[in-house]
């Protein structure tokens, strides 16, 4: 079986849970003996790596890519609003380009399946479906146009929220659209399924989440310092928004009771207004070179994420090393976790503050968390397992 992956973003290095979510979907294929071949879109986010890509992922994938630039422009946007009915969030993704190369990679690669990662890859379905028979499955990292109703409500200006709002609605139209015109879909949590199986009752649909090789994940339970973390893009807005209100309505709080704790924060795109905290404790380090050697080295993890949807796959990480996860419901999506077995649910500022108190008072009691939490991502998270069961659903549509 052949299968053309095309990526939203350059795959490699992994820095993101995207950029993992894809990467891991390819080597779960490869895994299981499927010749796979990635064609990505370069972003200026993500652009190709300077230094080439390693000589196995080369061989592993045959990797292509075309740089698109997808930019918000304030411009665009305005024309985009008045001109277009279209979702502006997708339309910045096309590009002739890009699309030329996929026509001559579908005619030289000869694919069994295109699968689209990402819904804004599906903005080429047409140039798919005339230039192949191959089957088209829609890999949902979550479903997007319910992440930007969000945004939209929280906004505080009205004019932003009034325009976010059009185009949520606008991408809610397109997605759904779009979707239905694909063979199969892979959706990364249960919640995501049973969303997809309500509006696509005559498609095949298989629940995939992020899954990893858990022996590449390392413990250290001999971890005492009074220290909290928190990884992921800043310029994801959920992130964003769990950061600054940790900040304004927890961490002061905490630092009140244990004066020495320190915060560490990291990731990309970090705003200004982050950069400058360590009056109060707050570490920033900005983007990190190894995410998993930056969470190796502090024992409590906080994941205060109150909108996006999809799976948390930094939290998944983070339980596959063993730490103590502090998070609230809506971050835990898709992972079945039990309170106070193998994470500690929180779901408001004075909660998470008595959940860190007593971390910080009892940590090496509170270690059990964490190893039951490893205990947990290697029960339901593994690769092996899911990689075969992914070729199966793929064989059948």
């Amino acid at each position: 079986m052949r299968v053309l992956q095309i990526c939203s973003k350059i795959p490699y290095p992994a820095k993101d849970g995207g950029c993992l979510a894809m990467l891991n979907l390819s080597e779960m294929l490869y895994n299981n003996g499927v010749d796979v071949k990635i064609l990505a879109i370069e972003t200026p986010k993500h652009p190709a790596p300077i230094e080439g890509y390693p000589e196995v992922f080369n061989q592993r994938f045959k990797p292509e890519s075309v740089f698109v630039d997808t930019k918000t422009r304030l411009t665009k946007a305005i024309f985009n609003l008045f001109l277009s009915n279209h979702s502006y969030h997708l339309v910045r993704f096309k590009n002739k380009d890009f699309a030329q190369k996929l026509i001559q990679v579908l005619i030289s690669y000869k694919p069994d399946i295109v699968l689209l990662d990402s819904l804004f890859t599906c903005g080429y379905i047409e140039e798919i479906k005339s230039n192949s028979i191959a089957k088209i499955v829609y890999r949902a990292h979550n479903v997007e146009y319910a992440i930007w109703q969000e945004i939209a409500i929280k906004t505080k200006s009205s004019i932003k929220s009034k325009y976010l709002t059009i185009q949520s609605e606008r991408l809610k139209k397109e997605e759904l659209l779009l979707i239905s015109k694909c063979d199969g879909i892979l959706a990364i949590t249960s919640k995501d399924k049973d969303f997809f199986k309500a509006h696509f009752a005559d498609k095949k649909l298989m629940n995939l989440p992020f899954t990893i090789d858990i022996d590449s994940y390392h413990t250290n339970y001999e971890l005492h310092e009074k220290a909290l973390f928190f990884i992921g893009a800043m310029d994801w807005y959920p992130n964003l928004e769990g950061v600054k209100w940790f900040i304004d309505n927890v961490w002061s709080q905490v630092l009140l009771k244990h004066t020495t704790a320190k915060f560490y924060i990291a990731g990309k795109s970090m705003p200004d207004e982050l950069k400058k905290l360590e009056e109060r404790n707050i570490i920033n380090l900005g983007e990190v070179a190894d995410a998993k050697k930056f969470m190796e080295k502090f024992p409590i993890m906080v994941a205060p994420i109150f909108s996006g949807g999809g799976l948390k796959i930094k939290i998944v990480e983070a339980m596959a090393m063993g730490k103590i996860v502090v998070c609230n419901t809506e971050a835990a999506t898709g992972i079945p976790v039990t309170d106070k077995k193998n994470v500690l649910l929180a779901n408001s500022s004075a909660a998470f503050i008595d959940v860190i108190n007593y971390c910080f008072e009892n940590l090496k009691e509170q270690n059990q968390i964490g190893k039951n939490a490893r205990i947990l991502i290697e029960e339901y998270f593994s690769c092996e397992k899911k990689g075969k069961e992914l070729e199966l659903f793929l064989k059948s549509i």
